[in-house]
């Protein structure tokens, strides 16, 4: 917040914003970043329980909902049922993981 009140840096980021030498970053529509660590893959088609999220390159990125570390520059399918949002963290960010309660 403090970047986006003084050098007017959007909270909310397409991803090439933060990879913009990851030519596939440039293609995406359908996911974002919160700031610069938090991907976010909302679901966009009715009734899917899964869907395709690309992880960028140049970091490695962890599903915040149940650990799983993957490599970036890669395209994963993403289980996403109904209460359940997929996002991932940037290496180094894993202390946002969210716990089940």
């Amino acid at each position: 917040m403090r970047a986006a009140h003084e050098k007017g840096t959007p909270v909310i980021r397409p991803t090439f914003y933060e990879f913009p030498e990851d030519h596939q970053a440039w293609e995406l529509t359908t996911q974002y970043l919160y700031g610069s660590d938090i991907l976010v893959a909302p679901i966009v088609v009715a009734n899917a329980t899964e869907r395709e999220v690309y992880l960028p390159t140049g970091a490695k990125w962890t599903d915040a909902r149940d650990g799983t570390i993957y490599e970036g520059g890669q395209w994963i399918v993403a289980q996403a049922q109904i209460d359940s949002l997929p996002i991932f963290l940037r290496e180094g960010k894993q202390s946002y993981l969210i716990h089940e309660v």
